[in-house]
């Protein structure tokens, strides 16, 4: 029956680890995965361009002018092709042509790509109908995803010829041609989209066209394709030159210096820390974080083997001695060992496959990823190999090599062979494993308290009951300015609304624009970067933002993008002395002079991972992309169903989408999130692995000091003092791992806490609690099984004897 126990005990633990193992090298396979379905993968390159001025590195950016990659083929014969994608910032409504009762519309929103008609030969993709090839060819075209094209058009068969209406999108409105419908982009792909339209009406709109191509600045993100044997570092070092020949003129203007960098594309998911990157990122440390974790837990599970399997050395001893009597070489015996581990390394194995199989959705789901066991992967049956053969030889062999240096004449005559009082390996592998407990507690801990730090921070403004509209979109006439003013005046006439405001941008949803700016009166090689968002007047009240000085904006003021406000960041930036004497000054932003009307507060306009920006709220009369409605009461349903009534009858051609502030604020924290609860499901799991191989540990030990314990009661030790005793070399060992691995959870904690530029303090707490509760499991873990020896009668154990 012990075999039994702690055979299932091993069985279970080894288990879970493996599992474990399974799900985090899974997630690390698919981030390692992203952007290599493409064939020319590893030809494709994005330019990524760092901008300085007086030697002062102003941001890193993978955007560029439209004239970048037309220059970079003309100039580089390592160039093949160039590719340009463009966002459609806003969005913008897009419904099918079909009467007003049966019309499909929606506000589509990131998710609309303009890119060039050549997009398909750099890019693969699986097509559903239509030639890719010549897809993008026409202006008006327009390429749809298998998922818009179900949203759209239903289960309809022929997709291709039927026309889509974009409207409300700062430059392409009008009726677009489908040409073909491909499978939905890849999830391990940085580059996502649903409509994808050529930039042909793009560069024709007048903004474009009387550009020049060779600014610094620019919204496009530009790829190359270089030929198979281009050499990379020949490559970049023709760069200086290009950017001398191409930028020189502006950079010379603005005193300043630029850089361009060529990505490999399969590197862009692994790059964090470039400014308006498209998508979520992530480190290599990160990765390389948690193929440790995945070492660790799997550690943990062969640490529980070789101290249950020593543990049992008495037991087994006499096993040993009559086998060793009767001939048997130590060979053969280490031989027998190492089998039995793979025994149960192989039935541990296949259930540790089984329960990542069905986990593995569920992770998925946390971390926003599509994540499965795929059978047919040879990686997959790799990992089952190292895992059982190598695993099962490593966890066996030091086990092995005790049980059968055991001496028949000693164990036979029944004294414990292995039983020793000093500090063993068994006991350093014990302070080992809760060493890594301690430290994968203390972590999530510490993920947790900045995550609930980040989160209840003053912003600096009020988003409590912040219920945000997605607006029109762009304003192009006065006929929608006009509506728009009408829907903000019946809002507020609502009882359960107190103000309303309409704006450009939102927090935590970017700015309008970003430029350089410099106080009047400097010269232009002062520029700094800033932030510029639009609003109107009523955007400060409405958010409760505070005017540390001027007059701040009213109503009746003159028109708009005459008078802005800065907040504290952006006074220090541009060299403004005391708050009090800018009102008035000017600033310049950009080649625009605007008239300083007063001085906001610092607030938190993107997540606390970041420092706070220069910016400037810029005034205009009305503005077409949110309408922030900050309600009165909780009433949320009631609310939005009036508010979606005088929507739906103002702009009965758009969709109604709204959404909390709160909620789409905390969306910038989604990744800190996801590893919040990914490391505490693991904390948890290699507690329990810990906890398993303690309490078989102490299971053992007590089997082994059951005559002792009856003994001590004879004379007449009470249950307290027996247990103090059983529960004391534990804790010893818990205490000294406590104390290993606590220097090095500070300087993890630490080093991770440096990744944010608004963060917790190292309180002694931090460390105290995770240690505590991972004390006060030990000791439930411990006295679960030690209780229950305390309390047998005595004479059942003495009876023998």
């Amino acid at each position: 029956m012990k075999r039994k126990v702690f055979s299932a005990i091993n069985i279970v633990g080894l288990s879970i680890g493996f599992s474990v193992c399974l799900i985090l090298l899974s997630f690390v396979a698919f981030e390692l995965s992203y952007d290599r379905h493409h064939q020319k993968a590893n030809q494709i390159y994005r330019t990524v361009s760092s901008f300085y001025i007086n030697g002062e590195l102003r941001g890193t950016y993978p955007l560029s002018d439209f004239g970048q990659g037309p220059a970079l083929l003309a100039t580089i014969p390592e160039v093949n092709s160039f590719v340009r994608t463009h966002l459609i910032h806003g969005g913008a409504v897009i419904s099918t042509n079909d009467s007003p009762s049966k019309r499909v519309q929606f506000y589509e929103d990131g998710n609309i790509q303009y890119v060039d008609s050549n997009y398909f030969k750099m890019f693969t993709h699986q097509t559903i109908e239509g030639n890719l090839q010549r897809a993008l060819d026409q202006p008006n075209a327009i390429v749809l995803t298998e998922n818009a094209a179900r949203k759209y058009f239903g289960n309809q068969k022929q997709i291709t010829g039927k026309v889509l209406n974009v409207s409300g999108s700062w430059w392409t409105n009008g009726d677009y041609i489908v040409t073909a419908v491909i499978q939905n982009v890849p999830s391990a792909s940085h580059f996502k989209f649903d409509f994808l339209i050529p930039t042909h009406s793009l560069l024709q709109s007048e903004f474009y066209k009387s550009s020049s191509g060779s600014s610094t600045e620019g919204n496009f993100v530009t790829y190359l394709e270089l030929s198979e044997r281009a050499d990379l570092e020949t490559l970049q070092n023709k760069l200086p030159s290009f950017i001398e020949k191409y930028q020189g003129e502006e950079l010379k203007r603005i005193e300043g210096k630029a850089s361009i960098m060529l990505q490999p594309l399969t590197d862009i998911h692994l790059t964090p820390g470039y400014n308006l990157e498209m998508s979520p990122t992530i480190g290599m440390d990160t990765l390389y974080f948690f193929i440790a974790v995945s070492m660790l837990v799997i550690l943990l599970a062969w640490i529980n083997y070789i101290n249950l399997t020593t543990a049992r050395a008495t037991e087994r001893g006499k096993e040993v001695g009559i086998k060793k009597t009767l001939g048997v070489q130590r060979y053969q015996l280490i031989s027998q060992f190492i089998t039995e581990s793979l025994l149960l390394h192989v039935i541990s194995g296949l259930l540790a496959i089984g329960i990542a199989y069905v986990l593995l959705p569920f992770v998925g789901q946390v971390v926003n990823k599509t994540l499965s066991l795929d059978f047919a992967n040879p990686n997959l049956w790799i990992a089952f190999c190292v895992f059982t053969f190598l695993g099962s030889f490593i966890a066996a062999i030091y086990p092995s090599l005790v049980l059968s240096s055991f001496k028949p004449i000693t164990v036979l005559k029944g004294m414990n062979a292995s039983h020793s009082r000093k500090f063993s390996l068994r006991h350093g592998l014990v302070v080992f494993q809760f060493s890594i407990s301690i430290l994968i507690t203390a972590g999530t801990f510490a993920v947790t308290r900045q995550l609930y730090f980040m989160q209840a921070q003053n912003k600096g403004f009020d988003s409590d009951k912040m219920l945000v509209i997605k607006g029109p979109g762009s304003i192009t006439d006065s006929r929608i300015e006009n509506r728009v003013a009408s829907l903000k005046s019946q809002l507020v006439n609502l009882s359960m609304v107190k103000q309303v405001a309409t704006s450009e941008a939102i927090p935590g949803g970017g700015y309008n624009w970003g430029t350089g700016m410099r106080k009047d009166g400097v010269g232009v090689e002062e520029n700094k970067s800033g932030e510029v968002v639009f609003a109107d007047p009523d955007f400060i009240d409405t958010y409760k933002m505070t005017l540390l000085s001027g007059r701040g904006w009213y109503k009746g003021m003159p028109e708009q993008r005459e008078s802005v406000l800065l907040n504290e960041m952006a006074l220090k930036t541009f060299g403004f002395d005391k708050k009090e004497d800018v009102i008035g000054e000017k600033l310049i932003v950009d080649s625009d002079t605007f008239e300083i009307a007063g001085v906001l507060e610092d607030y938190h306009w993107s997540s606390l991972k970041t420092p706070i920006s220069p910016q400037v709220l810029a005034s205009r009369k009305i503005c077409g992309a949110y309408l922030s409605v900050h309600l009165q009461n909780a009433h949320w349903r009631e609310s939005i169903h009036q508010i979606e009534k005088l929507y739906r009858a103002t702009f009965p051609e758009k969709p109604f989408e709204y959404f909390f502030l709160d909620d789409f604020f905390d969306r910038q924290y989604g990744q800190d999130q996801q590893f919040h609860q990914v490391v505490s499901l693991f904390a948890l799991l290699s507690i329990i692995i810990a906890c398993l191989g303690l309490w078989g540990m102490a299971s053992f030990s007590i089997s082994q000091r059951m005559k002792e314990i009856s003994i001590r009661k004879v004379l007449g030790a009470s249950t307290g003092s027996i247990l103090f005793l059983l529960m004391s070399g534990f804790l010893k060992l818990i205490l000294i791992a406590s104390i290993i691995a606590l220097p090095i959870s500070i300087y993890g904690i630490n080093s991770w806490l440096n990744n944010f530029a608004y963060k917790i303090n190292q309180s002694w707490d931090l460390y105290a609690i995770p240690i505590t509760v991972l004390l006060f499991i030990s000791i439930c873990t411990i006295a679960a099984t030690t209780i229950k020896a305390t309390l047998t009668n005595p004479a059942d154990n003495l009876k023998t004897d």
